[in-house]
């Protein structure tokens, strides 16, 4: 699935192909994976205009059309941007394709159809109706806002790094990455982290996006010393030389080394009852709380 560092090298191929190109003609190759819009819609928002400036929040792509309103890419698992001349046959998997006056055509690809495209008149309200917290390398997400958020949100670290509604860009590699450089195990509850703790997370969040930004998103040539680079049960970890594991976290396969990620000392577990409110078991006391 692509992360914020992934959405911004599609965000930089996009806009050294297609930006300020006239748009004569848009293609819906398969309808499913417009969100919200309809072919001959989304072809009348754009027909004529030209794509002025581009734009990323978490793991959304944005691209205005002149004044008439914004392109919305999200890219779900396989998929990308590609830019060919028009004289031979659409790339596989290319479900919607934008042509332009030079000859040229931008595809969106997307294998498994798990990718939307749409159109916004407001980007802001977009990003308000999506419930997306701050993108994860944006002026809003703060250290204070991440302990704020954690204070009020009792719920394993990983689940927050993984709510876009908490904060916006990190998906379950980068996740993975950030905890493991924080040394935070990633069923440690929110509650159990010091101020010190979460001033650490988010320091490491910036370091480790910003450090894919400048790979291109390209995991084969992060540090050595990441954990993206020996994410596989029983590896060798990087930094002790012990053996990576797994757990679920989150509905997600989570990686972990145990000896630099100390288990938390109460390890909850979290079900959902008839009354659709999630409680939590912690040395055998129940903790209720709504989410």
């Amino acid at each position: 699935m692509p992360e914020l560092p992934d959405v911004a090298a599609f965000e930089s191929y996009f806009a050294s192909s297609a930006l300020h190109q006239h748009i004569s003609k848009t293609s819906v190759l398969d309808k499913r994976i417009l969100k919200d819009t309809t072919p001959g819609a989304l072809g009348r928002s754009v027909k004529g205009g030209a794509f002025e400036e581009t734009r990323r929040h978490g793991k959304y792509l944005f691209a205005r059309v002149d004044g008439r309103g914004w392109l919305v890419l999200h890219f779900g698992m396989t998929g990308g941007l590609e830019y060919f001349k028009r004289n031979g046959d659409v790339p596989r998997y290319g479900r919607v394709v934008f042509d332009f006056s030079s000859g040229y055509s931008l595809a969106v690809i997307s294998q498994r159809l798990f990718g939307r495209v749409g159109f916004a008149d407001d980007l802001d309200e977009f990003v308000h109706r999506q419930d997306l917290g701050p993108d994860a390398l944006g002026p809003g997400f703060t250290a204070k806002y991440l302990a704020d958020y954690a204070a009020e949100h009792a719920v394993q670290v990983k689940s927050l790094l993984m709510d876009q509604s908490a904060v916006a860009g990190l998906g379950n590699i980068y996740a993975d990455e950030t905890l493991f450089q924080a040394r935070i195990h990633p069923k440690t509850r929110t509650g159990e982290l010091s101020k010190k703790d979460i001033a650490r997370l988010h320091r490491v969040i910036q370091r480790v996006l910003k450090t894919a930004l400048r790979h291109d998103a390209n995991t084969k040539q992060l540090p050595k010393t990441y954990l993206v680079r020996h994410r596989k049960k029983g590896e060798k970890c990087p930094a002790c030389g012990g053996k990576i594991e797994t757990a679920t976290v989150a509905g997600r396969t989570s990686y972990f080394c145990p000896k630099c990620q100390k288990a938390p000392s109460k390890e909850a577990v979290e079900y959902p009852c008839r009354l659709n409110i999630k409680c939590s078991i912690v040395m055998g006391w129940q903790l209720q709380h709504c989410r």
